[in-house]
This record gives C-alpha cells, structure tokens and sequence, in this order.
C-alpha cells in the first residue's frame, strides 16, 4: 500500500512528529509511506532519511495550485492509493490534487486541531473538509463531544486514533541538555515542552509565576521551557523571561527555541509541567507519560483523558499558579510519590501510545478505505 502524508510547516506542529512516527515504522509493517510537505524545517532532513520518498513543496498559501499541481504529479507517478493529510487546508489541497486521479482515498487528520473553538469560519471550514475526506480521524474521544458541541456531526466517517509515540526517536545518543546545562545528579530539572504561540491557548505564564515559590524553597531546581516560537510568540516569550527575572529566578530557568534541543530536553527532565486551557491534545504530555515523567498538568478535559482521568499526572486548576506550586512542591519533596506517578504514567503510555498500535490502526483504516 502506498500513501501520501502531506502537512503545512511541519516543524512548527504536532502533526509533523506523527508524521515522522510513522515514516519510521512504516516498512516493518509492510507501508509504503512518502512525504509531501510545505516549509518541513528542521524536520526535512528527517523525512528525508525516513520517508521512501520526500518532496519539498513552495507555495504561497494553503490553497497554491501550483502545489496541488505538483501534488496531483506526485499521486500519479507513485500510483498513490491513500492521500492523508494532515488539516483543514492541506485536505482542499488534497481534494484538488486528486481530481480524476482514480480510485485514490483522502483522509482528514485532526492531530492539532484547536477543538474548542466554535466560531463560524472554523465550523464551515473543518465540516468542508470532512466531506471532502473519506475518513476524519481524532486524537481523543473528548475531541468528539466538543466537536459535537460546536455543530459538528461526528457519527459518518469520524475515527478515534490516538497518537503513537516512537520512545526510540525520544532517547538522547549524544551530549545530554544537563550536560550542556551544567547540571549534575543533584539537581532536579522540570520542564515544559510547547512552543510560545498566542493562538494555542498554551500556558507558560501561570508556570512562570508558580515558579518563584518552587525555586525559592529547593536551589537545586531548575526549569527548562523547550519549543519553537510561532505566531505572537515572542511576546509571550518576553514576558516569561521578564517574570523570571523579576522575580530572581531568571538564571535557574531556561528558554530552548532550537528544535533539535526542544527535542531531546524530554529525555533529561525529572518532572514535567503542561499547562493549557480545553483546545487541543498535546503530543507532549504523551510523549513525556511515556519516558516515565512523573508529570503535573492542568485540568481540561482533552488532558484529563490523556492521563487517564487524571489518575496518572497530578492536576491543577488552570491559572491558578498557587496550587501549581504546591503540586510541584509534592513532587519535589516526596520520591516515593514520583516514582508512583512515573510508573503509573509509563504503564497508562504503553498500552494506549504505543507506535505499534497506532500503526495497526492507520495500517487497518487505510485498508478498509480501498475496500
């Protein structure tokens, strides 16, 4: 079977590490999977090597039809049978693309879609494209309620399949963030992995301000924020460090905006912190369950059922930096309690994160599509 992955900025976005998941696995189950992406960044090199095939799109927007020309050239000369893609816009585009091109199967992956929204433009927008796809797939079953909730009918088409967590692609082989940080065995290093984006409904700040509390009482502690800088970013990223620094912990607390950093800086931390309003399923807290973090995320629905109601992570209200800190200051204090969490964090990730069983399931999904 041969299939398409096509994604917008890749590099910026959760969708581009499924996506390369998937390339990495996709020989051992037997997949043919190529790679169409629009700005892949860092992650080019990476299609490159994983892939069976990349193509490195230009385009002026998500609707160029010059890209979808050179799409429609891709499906044809690879005698693609399953076109997925990966958002709203890149679904038009593969509709476009495959206009008279035979029996070709689109599907729609919702990966980072912002669920909580219920605006017009965003309702029109995902409904045009579920029709347009023969499958809509989901990162969680939440995601079907609210999408429900906005107007949405998720009853034809719509499938659950939760992301798949390479642990290979999550181990560091080289030099270490603590090493390069400078730390040694007796500090303790939290961290957040999400990029600095105003849209997201991502949360550095309440972090920043819980902070002082936790720092001031163990100067061993350190925290690292880790992730790209999108759109409106900056400012949210000027302003955390200017709270760290007023508030004299701005050398213990550490910005990574490379990717290749941001990467590898799950692999080094002690404790992970993830703090959002209701949006969107974050690849992160999964990826983090799965190297054993014991973890402290805030209470939204998508990540009460990505900690499985909340019984693996300990939960805070969102916004409330006083009980974040305490939450914190539990963990830090207490290794029993955090060895408990890992173990349970790690237990939950296997079973329902594994690359494996995502694998079987696209590999299942997109079987049945061609029947």
């Amino acid at each position: 079977m041969k299939v398409l992955l096509i994604l917008f900025r890749p590099e910026e976005r959760d969708s581009g590490t499924v996506a390369l998941d998937i390339c990495r696995n996709a020989r051992r189950f037997g997949l043919d999977v190529a790679v169409a992406a629009f700005d892949p960044g860092a992650l080019e090199e990476e299609f490159e090597l994983h892939a069976s095939a990349f193509y490195r799109l230009e385009s002026e927007g998500s609707l160029d039809l010059n890209g979808a020309y050179r799409l429609r050239n891709i499906i044809r000369e690879r005698e693609i049978d399953v076109v997925h893609a990966f958002g709203i816009g890149e679904a038009f585009l593969a509709r476009i693309a495959s206009i008279a091109g035979g029996p070709v199967r689109r599907v729609l992956h919702l990966q980072d879609q912002q669920f909580d929204k219920a605006d017009v433009s965003e309702r029109f927008g995902l409904r045009s494209a579920a029709r347009i796809s023969h499958a809509v797939l989901l990162p969680s079953r939440t995601a079907f309620a609210m999408l429900r909730d906005s107007g949405i009918d998720t009853r034809k088409n719509f499938f659950f399949v939760p992301p798949g967590i390479d642990r290979n692609r999550l181990v560091s082989r080289g030099r270490t963030l603590r090493s390069e940080l400078g730390l040694t065995d007796d500090h303790i290093l939290m961290g957040m992995k999400a990029p600095f984006d105003d849209s997201s409904g991502i949360d550095q700040i309440t972090i920043c301000r819980a902070l002082p509390k936790v720092l001031d009482k163990h100067e061993n502690v350190r925290f690292a924020f880790a992730g790209l800088v999108g759109k409106g970013g900056e400012f949210m990223l000027a302003e955390c460090a200017e709270l760290c620094d007023e508030s004299g912990i701005g050398d213990r607390v550490f910005f990574i905006a490379d990717r290749e950093d941001s990467d590898r800086v799950l692999s080094s931390m002690d404790l992970f912190v993830y703090s959002a309003d209701n949006g969107s399923a974050p690849l992160a807290v999964a990826e983090a369950m799965m190297l054993g973090l014991p973890s402290v995320v805030s209470d939204t629905d998508l990540l009460a059922e990505m900690t499985d109601g909340g019984r693996r992570a300990e939960v805070f209200v969102r916004g409330d930096e006083e009980e974040l800190a305490n939450k914190i200051l539990s963990l830090i204090k207490s290794r029993k309690l955090r060895e408990k969490r890992a173990k349970e964090a790690r237990e939950f990730a296997e079973k329902n994160y594994s690359i494996d069983q995502m694998m079987m399931s696209l590999k299942t999904l997109w079987s049945e599509l061609g029947n």
